[in-house]
């Protein structure tokens, strides 16, 4: 027999030990809980020994015998409100309700029997749990989903169909009133040492890998049971990092079965609901079902029916100049810009009205928050496995998915105190209704469709522009071939011409989107009605998508939540091991090792941007000869070339590499010219690169 050294034991111990308490990344929160107790005979107080109990609720039916002490624990409970019923040969039997279970906690109760005597009949009062909580090592309250429906209010009008308002009725535990789905919601737990609070679904990680922002719209729709923790955490904690964290526990099937439908509207700002739920179970328990799905939508009207358009008008108290470039500060003529900026006249050019320039006006509530729509599905399904010793396994699969958006006032209507003052505060020209269908020759020699300003007047575009999209070193021009490039449109905008106008009211193309999905597949092994091994995997999906075209169109020169185009994507990967044991009414065995991995993707792109969406090109030609450059020159916005040129930057010294050769210009950031370049010997052909 192959023995095992004690030092490589110790390695061994050691090294398993750094793996339960060495990750900081997630707490681990129970989906189920238990029951514990004694059974004492009333007349005088003694234990009672082989009393069967059986605990039923419309979720889950359990029994157990007590030993020789009168005492009995059942885990692996899923939290609900149950009954105990109790029998033995030689007393009465026992009914004791409102027995009810929360997650990760074993309810203590103190049960007694009567003698079987004749009796008229009794009544039992219990508690429903102790003082003292098992596994529990902090302040740990719990929410159920209808005192969560009772505290929807509390967390003010800007998204009832979210956990928030459960939050903000724990106490320590503050949660933004009024905030508006993912960006503007937040809840920040007492005893916690980062910034952002740990959430979990069903006892899986939602927060950000790299940042641990809650990743999640924290819907209402489906939740049991809402946990938070204060000033610690339940004995399956792995982390040092997190000292409070909130869970939420998911709804299973019960037995009868049930189907629930509601729709709910509203006038003035407005506001629709609608939810569907549907749970149910075999007789036996051994396959229960739950599914609910949501829609809604809300709208916002932040100062009153009209949204403030009479408070919008000049010298109103919601309208009036905003910092930085374009539509704000605007039309210095001076070398200086010094002098009192008065604001500039309305429907006219801020051009030349005053030689210190003027503040041009806008609206107060441009880029707040305009619409919320917000779709939520959970499906939660438990199959039961029977054991020959009475015991039962259980297989756990579990989906969850939502799309949440958060539409803004940003139209061009939106930002300024009407379309009209936005186009002669932006452009210095009145808002025309652009001439489409016109050719449009662009300088790179490539004729498209599109769009151009009616004569004397202005409007928003959309940021297009134009790209090679060739891979490095492909040949895109010889003497007797030229490749075009092609058009590259605003990314993440409807159809459209090139340089089509942007709507004047539409504010759905500005929005913060975010979906995520969520799979967890669990399996639960009863090894006695007081201990369990548990293990499950999940993956979970988020990601964060912004666009708004204004953006682009004016490169920020406007009010604006969104940029052109951002995204960021987060897939987690994760599983984890439990093992509980409920020694005894006061003392519990617990053990979990977890591991999780995140990829994440970040792609904030400026080709979204007018001027700024032309490729660089790496490699240009001669009119006469082919030319190779020997390194890729940067791009030049709103500065149109022609073939043979190359635009740089000049110094006031310059030198040969040898007779005949191109002439190297250096960089100065004072003056431009264009020099032209005689060919170089080499390969024929012309080859684009982009910088990086």
């Amino acid at each position: 027999m192959k023995r095992v050294s004690f030092k490589r034991a110790l390695v061994a111990s050691a090294t398993l030990l750094a793996l339960i308490i060495g990750q900081e990344t997630w707490a681990l929160a129970g989906t189920t809980g238990g029951l514990a107790g004694y059974v004492k005979d009333s007349s005088n107080g003694a234990p009672i020994a082989g009393v069967r109990i059986q605990a039923v609720s419309p979720s889950q039916t359990a029994s157990t015998i007590t030993d020789a002490g009168g005492h009995f624990i059942m885990q692996s409970l899923a939290p609900d409100s149950y009954t105990l019923n109790l029998s033995k040969d030689g007393y009465q039997t026992a009914s004791f309700p409102g027995e009810v279970v929360f997650a990760d906690q074993t309810q203590q109760s103190a049960l007694t029997l009567q003698r079987g005597l004749k009796t008229i009949g009794h009544v039992t009062a219990t508690t429903s749990g102790s003082l003292v909580k098992s596994g529990v090592g902090g302040d740990l309250y719990n929410v159920t989903a209808a005192q969560a429906a009772a505290a929807a209010p509390l967390g003010g009008g800007s998204n009832l169909n979210s956990a928030y308002s459960a939050m903000a009725s724990v106490p320590g535990v503050q949660v933004n009133v009024g905030g508006a789905g993912w960006d503007f919601n937040a809840a920040y737990v007492r005893g916690q040492n980062s910034y952002y609070t740990g959430f979990e679904y069903d006892a899986i990680p939602i927060n950000r890998a790299f940042d641990n922002y809650n990743a999640s719209t924290e819907s209402s729709l489906g939740l049991q049971e809402l946990q938070v923790y204060t000033g610690g955490g339940p004995a399956s904690v792995s982390t040092s990092g997190t000292a409070g964290f909130i869970n939420q526990v998911i709804k299973t099937g019960t037995f009868p079965g049930y189907g629930i439908a509601s729709f709910g509207t509203s006038t003035n700002a407005f506001y629709a609901s609608a939810q569907a739920e549907v749970g149910g179970a075999t007789p036996d328990r051994n396959f229960t079902y739950y599914a609910a799905f949501a829609a809604n939508n809300q709208g916002f009207r932040l100062l009153d029916s009209q949204n403030g358009a009479d408070l919008m008008v000049p010298g109103g108290s919601f309208s009036g100049p905003t910092l930085g470039a374009g539509i704000g500060y605007t039309g210095c003529t001076t070398f200086t810009c010094q002098g009192v900026k008065p604001s500039c006249a309305l429907l006219a050019s801020p051009q030349g009205q005053y030689p210190q320039g003027c503040w041009s006006y806008y609206n107060g509530i441009s880029a707040a928050p305009s619409q919320i729509t917000d779709r939520e599905n959970v499906v939660n399904l438990h199959l039961g496995i029977p054991r020959r010793n009475g015991l039962r396994d259980d297989v756990q699969m579990l989906w969850s998915g939502s799309a949440l958006n958060n539409y803004f006032y940003s139209s061009p209507n939106d930002i300024g105190t009407s379309y009209q003052q936005f186009s002669w505060s932006e452009y210095g020209a009145p808002y025309g209704t652009p001439q489409c269908n016109q050719p449009i020759t662009l300088p790179v020699g490539l004729t498209v469709t599109g769009c151009k300003p009616a004569p004397g007047t202005a409007y928003a575009p959309y940021a297009d522009g134009v790209a090679y999209n060739l891979p490095f070193g492909t040949t895109v021009a010889t003497p007797g071939h030229t490749a075009l490039p092609s058009i590259y449109y605003a990314p993440d905008t409807p159809l459209h011409q090139y340089l089509g106008p942007i709507p004047l009211f539409d504010q759905s193309i500005s929005p913060l989107q975010n979906d995520t999905g969520i799979t967890k597949l669990q399996y639960t092994h009863a090894l006695s009605s007081a201990a369990y091994v548990r293990a499950y995997g999940y993956t979970f999906y988020s990601d964060w998508l912004q666009e708004s075209p204004l953006f682009g169109s004016t490169g920020q020169g406007v009010p604006s939540v969104p940029p052109a185009q951002y995204q960021l994507i987060t897939h987690t990967v994760g599983g984890a091991l439990e093992f509980n044991d409920q020694i005894n009414d006061q003392n519990q065995l617990a053990a979990n090792v977890n591991f999780d991995t995140a990829s994440v993707i970040r792609f904030n792109n400026s080709s979204g941007i007018a001027g700024a969406n032309i490729s660089p090109i790496g490699y240009m030609s001669a009119r006469t000869a082919t030319t190779r450059a020997t390194t890729p020159l940067p791009a030049r916005p709103n500065r149109a070339y022609r073939p043979g040129t190359i635009w740089s930057r000049r110094r006031a010294s310059f030198r040969s590499r040898r007779p005949g050769a191109a002439t190297r210009t250096t960089v100065r950031p004072d003056s431009r010219r264009r020099v032209r370049l005689p060919p170089l010997p080499g390969r024929r052909g012309i080859r684009s690169g982009a910088a990086t």
